[in-house]
């Protein structure tokens, strides 16, 4: 958990460097033009990608300036999810905010993955919304804000504590 730009990407990356399994999930990557943020991209742990949001896209749903592409979401984030619980796998999701929970089958492969015997690494956001906010209190879930403070001691701890999960 953490807030927009403090690095929850940078480090689901660092932690998945240092794991030696085969993750399947996903992250989002900013989309620049000319120094501007433009958009997310969507990338799955196999290298595919798709547009998770962009200034051009023309959509019902939206956040901020943002048209959200939830034919991408669900192509590429909500299969790498189901992939990974099919194969008892780490689970990654980057991340659980507001874009992706436009898409009624992204909220269920999440939870369905939270429910599984998969372990799940996810970043999600920090401003209260009531689906985050029900998978931040759950019971078997840990809950780590990264800060820019902690965020360069963090990838060997939860390095760590998934490696125990497995």
């Amino acid at each position: 958990m953490g807030k927009p730009g403090v690095g929850k990407t940078t480090l689901v990356l660092k932690i998945l460097d240092l794991l030696n399994r085969e993750p399947y999930g996903f992250y989002t990557k900013e989309i620049r033009e000319k120094g501007t943020r433009v958009g997310f991209e969507l990338v799955n742990l196999s290298g595919e990608r798709g547009i998770l949001s962009h200034t051009n896209i023309k959509s019902k749903f939206r956040v901020g300036k943002y048209g959200v592409n939830l034919d991408d979401v669900e192509r590429i984030g909500v299969k790498a999810i189901k992939e990974g619980i099919s194969k008892g796998s780490l689970v990654v999701i980057d991340e659980i905010a507001k874009m992706e929970l436009f898409s009624v089958k992204f909220k269920e492969v999440v939870l369905a993955a939270l429910n599984s015997k998969s372990p799940v690494l996810a970043s999600i956001m920090a401003c209260s919304y009531p689906y985050g906010d029900r998978i931040k209190l759950r019971k078997d879930a840990e809950i780590i804000e990264v800060s820019y403070a902690n965020r360069n001691t963090l990838p060997d701890l939860i390095k760590r504590k998934i490696e125990e999960l497995l």
